[in-house]
């Protein structure tokens, strides 16, 4: 009798440590199908998250379950901690949106799964504020940027946009997301980044947040200096804007430099190292400055004027081309340089001024005339 009270003893402690262990546990358990049901709801680029076999997939739906829905900590079904951080990360590149996460995080493991315990920036009330406000300030943008049916036009209206309309300025609270880009409209290359992102995808135009180095050819940048840029897909082929550096604030030559608009993956490598995934140009179908009629194939004093004349239509007093071959784009900087071709086009123009000069941008065999 005695061993069977023994045993009757043990079963009870551990039924009792079980329904404690359910009972403790039970808001961070959450049925599959409730995450998938969430995440269906979901209309961003999800680029990162196509990367992923299924089963990281699934851990990638219940990251963002848990930062969409709030949740202080939830069960994944993971063992391995560092993949639950690569694909932490991936779940912020996809989720400009995410502006109250930075990314770290807390956890415990209980195998087989871990706990996930975000860090959120703000409470709930203050993140449903923030929203209310992002979402205000987004609304005119969003709306004038649909009635654009062309593609390129509708991204270009929104690349002006951001430029124009954020200052570059660090904030080290929140320069990180769309609270400084759309609410203090003071950022940094994140925020500027992010922001064209968020934007993009609410246009319907597929958009991927890229982070990186700037490249060592790139003129004065500091090498190695961290940055942030955005991969856009249009048509199933991948180019790469750069909102920060169109940003142009130099006296005399404020404009939005389009040059960082549209670039192919040759001139995005001349210009950043990126970090993480990005893609090819395949097919390089959709060049800007050729729409505009500012860019050479062979060389054209009259395409230079032409581009002098688009700066005074549009007020900026900037002139922009760009090469299609190293060689082209070396005979128009010499002739820049030595043969007075900056003082001819100008004056052609009736616009050459003692202020009138030049910029070369390497990377991308860009030339840029301000008068």
């Amino acid at each position: 009798m005695r061993k069977i009270r023994t045993f009757l003893k043990i079963f009870l402690i551990i039924v009792i440590g079980f329904i404690v262990y359910i009972f403790m546990n039970i808001d961070t358990l959450v049925d599959q199908n409730d995450v998938d049901k969430v995440f269906e709801s979901d209309t961003d680029y999800l680029y990162n998250y196509e990367k992923l076999d299924e089963k990281d997939k699934t851990t990638y739906r219940y990251i963002y379950y848990t930062y969409k829905e709030l949740y202080g900590e939830l069960s994944i079904p993971e063992s391995d901690i560092d993949k639950v951080k690569k694909i932490a990360g991936y779940v912020m590149l996809d989720h400009p949106e995410f502006f109250y996460i930075d990314g770290s995080f807390e956890y415990y493991e209980g195998a087989p799964n871990i706990n996930f315990i975000p860090i959120y920036q703000y409470n709930k009330d203050e993140i449903k504020e923030y929203a209310k406000k992002i979402e205000a300030s987004t609304k005119t943008v969003i709306s004038e940027a649909m009635k654009e049916k062309d593609v390129i036009k509708r991204a270009k209206f929104l690349y002006d946009y951001v430029v124009e309309n954020i200052e570059y300025k660090e904030n080290k609270k929140i320069d990180q997301n769309i609270i400084s880009s759309f609410i203090e409209k003071k950022t940094v290359c994140a925020g500027y980044a992010r922001a064209y992102q968020y934007l993009l995808n609410h246009c319907g135009i597929k958009s991927s947040y890229v982070v990186g180095k700037a490249s060592e050819t790139v003129g004065s940048t500091n090498v190695g200096e961290g940055h942030a840029w955005v991969m856009v897909n249009i048509e199933d082929d991948f180019y790469y804007v750069d909102p920060t550096w169109a940003d142009n604030v130099e006296e005399g030559m404020e404009h939005t430099c389009s040059g960082y608009f549209m670039m192919n993956s040759d001139e995005m490598l001349r210009c950043y190292m990126p970090e993480g995934n990005y893609e090819k140009t395949k097919n390089n179908q959709f060049n800007y400055f050729a729409d505009e009629k500012m860019y050479m194939d062979t060389y054209s004093e009259n395409i230079i004027s032409h581009a002098i004349e688009k700066g005074i239509a549009n007020k900026t007093r900037v002139a922009e081309v760009k090469c299609s071959t190293d060689a082209l784009y070396k005979t128009v900087k010499r002739k820049l340089e030595s043969d007075y071709l900056g003082y001819r086009v100008l004056s052609k123009n009736n616009v050459f001024g003692e202020n009138s000069s030049y910029a070369c941008f390497d990377e991308l065999r860009l030339i840029e005339i301000y008068y």
